[in-house]
């Protein structure tokens, strides 16, 4: 993170399993001085608050996931089970997909680079 006046600060991203631990754990570790804001998906606030980090100030930015951020299936393929036994689908291939309307992906990379 920079002041704008060129200096820069450690800048540390802890991402939660849920809204509510994020809130928790800023809370906890922020010392009462924890400000909230929406990110780029807003079922997932962001908690913000000055602390240190190995001797150095830092600003902590806690934030979490809601549901899986990316899930993995069988292609349509081998989804109907009366077609394929269970042996075959161990070498079948497998599809990575996401929710694209929770912006998840795109909150992460957005906090992680401040």
């Amino acid at each position: 993170m920079s002041d704008g006046a060129g200096n820069d600060w450690l800048t540390v991203l802890m991402v939660a399993e849920k809204p509510s631990i994020a809130k928790a754990l800023a809370s906890a570790l922020g010392g009462g001085k924890v400000r909230e804001r929406i990110g780029v998906a807003p079922r997932s606030p962001v908690h913000e608050y000055w602390g240190r980090l190995l001797g150095e100030d830092a600003w902590f930015r806690v934030t979490a996931t809601h549901g899986h951020v990316y899930s993995f299936d069988f292609g349509e393929e081998y989804n109907d089970w009366t077609k394929h036994g269970p042996d075959e689908l161990f070498a079948a291939p497998i599809v990575r997909t996401f929710d694209g309307t929770s912006r998840l992906p795109e909150h992460l990379a957005s906090e992680a680079q401040g």
